[in-house]
């Protein structure tokens, strides 16, 4: 099933985000596991036949997909009646995953809360949460499990045959057999609770890891708007309600609605399994049957109970006006209005329409020739497309939305107009010829092009339609969809533009949505809830506040108990994980005097690119400096000298896979303070087209013009704006964790400017502006400072057989940037280093929740100490801060990481709490001090949590990387597993008293709303109005 999806935010981000997100196998990295069991002989298609029985199962169907270099087994067991695909590929990170169809019927979150519980211990695994205790007893390289408007999914992958038996054992009995405890669901979706534990008389909260998640979600503007849509294109079927759960509305939910609702759908009989990967067909079946499946009898009651039925289409179109919160990063506050037109649209059962609508939906938006980038985007009516524009395939019955975000509320019904306009243009005067042949290229390349787990992406991808019973080895057909396309082309020039009459002009079934910033909108959904929690409490009883006491009281003390996890199976650090040196397959050459760092690998036939221009330090002016992440964001979007920015974009579509531009931010491996910076260009083609790529490249290098549209350079930096504005409600623990870090050194401080909040409130400030002459001014100026031959380095991974005419290419390219002459001398300026004031400080923002970070300096890559503290960091965050901040704390997460650069970070997630939390930090240094608080067990699993990163797979086309970036050798990543593997208990106590209990130099930074614990203390510094200094 191929799709060429617009991001659901920005022009700028979008991407080919397919489940072709890999086609040709992974490279080989797992000669670092050992398996303890031995596998069966692989099976092969040329071995079972359709019709055969195996293992329980009928195999109804198998299919070669050569574009994808796999074989499709369809199946279906017989007593219990699940369906089964399995994928049979030549790749080592084998994927499980078993999805059931879940249909809400209000909005109280229960899909959501279940999935959750059912993680919560099960009848074979009867300990507190084995689904994040797996996560630190094994080598996954993915675990997950996810909640769809009408599904929920649980899925997983791993190199390692062991792991995938023990992680496949725990998740089969989790969700067809969990425990559901009440207190867990009391822990996990809500309840009430004294705000002081053990004070009757401090008031009644509402509290619970789920309602706070979705009080985050509910505070952001384009998540309301996103779910709006589909309640309100949907609203007499199961997408009117919401399955994450409405804050409002989860303190309704019951703990038997709940354990009834797991009775409705959680049976093999409405459930679809997945097998993907290099393990053999009879071994999976074998074991899903003798664990699980040959226990039930088939009952199609749950499938049929659970059907979602097909919308009526509307005769007419409907409007509908929301409200949203007003958002203090986004620039212009009088201009934060949100319109859009969506469209119900064709079955995604229907695999061939489906490979239509996606081809239509990236013509009709996907970069700056499109129809709607010409009338909305540069129109400057707004400052980037609506929240979910583009193809939405993941209801029965897809959606299209296009609209336009940051717009003034007069130009709502422009907007609408405007819409239907260019649908009507586009009908009469059809699709240029170039945009048509793009999108095709971008189809061949998105199937060669290789990025990592093509395994789990592939099934979160098919799983929709698959769950609407769909055929999903006809949507991995993609040669077929494409021939038949062009064939109807052949008989119909006029075919797509047909379908786009079809699809939108005649069709009655489109919603008008709105939004406008309410300034009360927060203060509202205070309200509310609060009169919710009145009403609840004033019907309490006084035995039942007794009770609640009491089950608050039993809550805390099973929190804290220790529990026996022997029960859970686990990989030994010692045996599944080899102590031999691995390296990676490199050459380094010069080619016009330039280095060259080669890595011929299994590419599938496409080449990739790199080209580091490394910045002196003391060469760019400090004022420069803030302006060098927006020349990365703008770079690759403007015109030449020859070409206008339309014409680069056009060559950029035919000729390549995208371009990117971003800041390189290294910290010496082994020198505390020092670091490199300067600018990355990445890009990857087919082979037949390496030369044009680097012509391309050539082009930007040489020939850039920043005042060759200004109109156009403005949009590109709203466009930034806004996509960074809502970065921060969604990732705001990063941005805290940045900020926090960035008075700790010179590197920090620079990463902060280039990726945080600072960052943010310059874009904000740029596009309130009219005047961007200076911008381009400094834009220029930069260019300078970058493209300077005598500081570029450049990498190329390739297939083996292309390396010599690769090079000869990269030579040819080279040749045309200019060799550096005395004219290129720049004088050296003064850069002020870091002061070393730690910032404790409160950004206020208007979130329902917090996100906190917390920084302290430690040591760099290759020091013996960074090791121990990096295993150290996971041992914090699932032995203590896992339990104190999100199962004790109501956060949705919380934890302890170790930057590259050796600075050692704490934070939260959607946090309710501010004092509880950072006590939880500073509890956990000094529990992780005393070697009695926790086993060699313990230790063990961190470091096999440490290992999930360490030896995680790498795509071929990113092999290398490690050096050409950051200059770590293989030996060095060798000492580096070798000295996490013989971290002991003595070791973390140690570094954890010197570095982090011993080090008073931290920063703190809070970004959340007003409240009294920092307004209140002289110690914050509390900063309103995104006043970023």
């Amino acid at each position: 099933m191929f799709k060429l999806r617009q991001s659901f935010r920005s022009l700028r981000n979008w991407r080919l985000r397919s489940f072709l997100e890999t086609s040709a196998p992974v490279e080989r990295l797992s000669a670092r596991y050992r398996s303890t069991s031995v596998l069966p002989k692989e099976t092969t298609s040329s071995i079972h036949k359709v019709g055969d029985r195996i293992h329980g199962y009928v195999l109804q169907r198998v299919e070669d997909v050569p574009e994808l270099c796999l074989t499709a087994y369809s199946l279906q067991h017989e007593k219990s009646g699940a369906q089964h695909l399995h994928i049979s590929r030549d790749d080592m990170n084998n994927a499980f995953a078993v999805s059931l169809r879940t249909t809400p019927t209000d909005d109280t979150g229960v899909a959501h809360i279940l999935e959750h519980l059912t993680l919560c211990g099960s009848q074979k695994y009867p300990v507190r949460d084995p689904f994040m205790k797996m996560i630190y007893r094994s080598l996954s390289t993915f675990m997950n499990a996810m909640t769809g408007p009408d599904y929920t999914i649980y899925p997983f992958s791993t190199q390692n045959q062991k792991d995938y038996e023990n992680l496949l054992r725990v998740y089969v009995d989790a969700v067809f057999s969990p425990l559901l405890n009440e207190s867990d669901f009391r822990q996990e979706g809500w309840r009430l609770e004294y705000e002081e534990l053990e004070n009757k008389l401090s008031p009644l909260v509402f509290k619970g890891v789920v309602f706070n998640e979705m009080k985050g979600v509910f505070s952001n503007s384009a998540q309301i708007y996103f779910r709006e849509l589909f309640r309100s294109v949907f609203p007499m079927n199961t997408y009117a309600n919401e399955s994450g759960g409405d804050p409002l509305s989860i303190p309704f939910l019951t703990h038997q609605q709940l354990v009834e609702f797991h009775r409705k759908h959680y049976h093999p009989s409405n459930a679809k399994f997945y097998t993907y990967g290099n393990f053999p067909l009879d071994f999976n079946l074998s074991l899903l049957n003798n664990l699980l499946l040959s226990k039930y009898e088939r009952n199609e009651d749950f499938k049929t109970q659970s059907i979602v039925k097909n919308h009526p289409l509307w005769q007419t179109s409907q409007t509908k006006q929301i409200e949203c919160p007003p958002d203090p990063l986004a620039p212009f506050p009088d201009r934060q209005a949100t319109a859009s037109i969506s469209f119900v649209l064709e079955n995604i059962t229907n695999a061939y329409e489906m490979f239509i609508l996606s081809v239509l939906s990236s013509l009709l938006t996907r970069g700056q020739n499109s129809p709607f980038y010409e009338t909305l985007i540069a129109s400057g009516i707004g400052n980037d497309y609506s929240p979910g524009t583009g193809l939405m395939d993941f209801t029965k019955q897809s959606i299209f939305s296009i609209g336009l975000s940051g717009i003034h509320e007069q130009d709502i019904d422009k907007v609408y107009n405007i819409i239907m306009e260019t649908f009507r243009k586009v009908v009469e005067n059809g699709f240029k010829p170039e945009q048509l042949e793009a999108t095709l290229h971008l189809i061949e390349i998105s199937i060669k092009h290789q990025t990592k787990n093509f395994g789990v992406n592939l099934i979160i991808n098919l799983n929709p339609m698959w769950n609407h019973d769909g055929d999903p080895i006809h949507a991995l057909q993609v040669n077929q969809h494409m021939n038949r396309l062009q064939e109807e082309l052949r008989r119909n020039k006029r075919y797509l533009e047909e379908k786009v009459k079809h699809y939108f002009l005649n069709n009655s079934h489109r919603l008008l949505l709105s939004m406008k910033p309410s300034s009360d909108f927060t203060k509202k959904r205070e309200e509310s809830e609060n009169i919710l929690l009145k009403s609840k409490v004033e019907k309490l009883s006084d035995f039942d506040r007794e009770l609640i006491f009491k089950q608050g009281i039993e809550l805390a003390e099973k929190q804290n108990s220790t529990e026996d996890l022997s029960v859970l199976p686990t990989l030994n650090v010692y045996e599944d994980i080899s102590r031999d040196l691995t390296t990676t397959n490199i050459d380094n050459l010069v080619v016009d005097n330039v280095p060259v760092q080669v890595a011929p690998q299994p590419t599938n036939k496409v080449s990739y690119f790199r080209a580091l221009f490394k910045i002196d330090h003391q060469e760019i002016p400090e004022h420069l400096r803030p302006y060098l992440p927006l020349f990365c964001e703008v770079i690759t979007h403007l015109g030449t000298r020859n070409k206008s920015h339309k014409d680069m974009d056009q060559e950029i579509s035919l000729r390549t896979g995208g371009l990117s531009a971003s800041v390189h931010i290294a910290e010496h491996h082994s020198l505390i303070g020092d670091y490199e910076q300067g600018v990355i260009f990445s890009s990857y083609s087919l082979e037949k087209n390496l030369e044009a790529m680097l012509n391309i490249w050539s082009q930007i290098f040489n020939e850039i013009k920043f005042d060759e549209d200004r109109d156009h350079l403005l949009q590109m930096i709203k466009i930034a704006s806004s996509d960074q504005a809502q970065n921060v409600s969604q990732s705001g623990h990063q941005f805290a964790m940045t900020r926090a870090a960035s008075s700790l050194s010179d590197a920090a401080n620079f990463r902060e400017i280039c990726r945080g909040l600072s960052f943010v409130s310059l874009l904000k400030n740029i596009s309130e502006t009219e005047n961007i002459d200076e911008v381009i001014e400094k834009l220029k100026q930069i260019s300078k400072f970058v493209f300077r031959k005598q500081n570029l380095r450049c990498a190329l991974n390739a297939e083996p057989s292309t390396i010599r005419t690769s090079l000869n290419l990269y030579e040819k390219f080279l040749k045309t940037l200019p060799d550096a002459s005395l004219n290129d001398k720049v004088e050296k300026v003064n850069i002020s280093n870091c002061a070393l004031n730690p910032i404790q400080e409160h950004q206020v923002l208007p979130f329902a929740c917090n996100f906190i970070g917390k920084a302290q300096m430690c040591v760099p890559f290759t020091h013996e100490a960074y090791s121990k503290l990096l295993v150290a960091s996971k041992l914090l965050s699932s032995k203590f801060l896992h339990r104190e901040i999100r199962e004790k704390g109501g956060a949705y997460g919380g934890g302890a990481a170790l930057s590259d650069g050796g600075i050692f970070l704490h934070y939260s997630y959607r946090d309710p709490n501010i004092e509880k939390t950072l006590e939880a930090f500073e509890k956990g240094i000094k529990w992780a001090s005393d070697t009695n608080n926790y086993t060699k067990q313990d230790l063990n699993e961190a470091k096999l949590t440490v290992f999930q990163e360490v030896d995680k797979p790498i795509n071929p086309g990113d092999q290398g990387m490690r050096q050409f970036q950051y200059g770590i050798s293989d030996e060095m990543y060798h000492q580096h597993r070798l000295r996490i593997l013989d971290v002991n208990k003595q070791d973390i106590a140690e570094v954890v008293s010197h570095y982090l209990i011993s080090n008073s130099q931290y920063g703190v930074t809070l970004l959340g709303p007003e409240c009294s614990v920092t307004s209140n203390n002289p110690k914050w510094k509390v900063i309103r109005n995104n006043v970023i200094n």
